[in-house]
């Protein structure tokens, strides 16, 4: 299994379980004949902590989720870019609706907007638009990843 192969399956992975996490989707499917299992939160029956509203998320309706080199996960939606350090949320100014997350081989993140921008995060933060301006006339970037080489790849519609 080649970088690009094992890169993939790690972001699905990381994208299934956010999925799980934020909707409250699981649990094996002979948990009813668990004894106890019923009483049992969520978390115990699943090892994951639930994050909503009330534990910090500044939004809710994500689109897209991944993890820097730097071990910062960041979400991306409707409602902007979300920064998590494992501790607390932090939502990134100068970024809305965010539907793609990649991170590059220099640790920078790639951001995928739903109103035609893509967005180079430096990692000291450092935010390069790209846009109609600089020749990008499209409505959105629904995905962004990179390919062997590191050259950063985007589907649009």
């Amino acid at each position: 299994m080649n970088k690009t192969e094992k890169k993939l399956i790690r972001f699905l992975v990381a994208v299934i379980s956010l999925v799980v996490i934020l909707t409250g989707v699981g649990g094996p499917a002979f948990a009813d004949s668990i004894s106890g299992w019923d009483e049992m939160s969520f978390e115990a029956q699943n090892n994951y902590r639930i994050f909503d509203i009330d534990s910090g998320l500044p939004f809710l309706g994500y689109m897209a989720v991944t993890q820097t080199p730097d071990g910062f996960i960041y979400t991306g939606g409707y409602g902007g870019l979300v920064r998590y350090d494992g501790r607390r949320f932090e939502r990134l100014p100068g970024v809305d609706s965010v539907i793609s997350l990649c991170v590059s081989k220099d640790g920078s993140l790639w951001i995928g907007t739903n109103v035609g921008l893509l967005v180079r995060m430096s990692q000291n933060d450092e935010m390069t638009y790209y846009g109609k301006e600089e020749g990008l006339d499209v409505v959105s970037i629904r995905g962004v990843c990179t390919d062997a080489a590191d050259n950063v790849v985007f589907g649009t519609d």
